[in-house]
């Protein structure tokens, strides 16, 4: 159960990572046009 545990959190962070990064950038953009 452990290592299916590890498996889905590698997972999860693969998909997490990335996207709060577009997150950010989407805000940046935003931030810039709303100015």
């Amino acid at each position: 159960m452990l290592p299916n545990l590890l498996v889905h959190f590698a997972f999860a962070l693969a998909i997490y990572v990335p996207l709060r990064k577009q997150i950010e950038l989407v805000t940046k953009n935003q931030r810039r046009k709303a100015t």
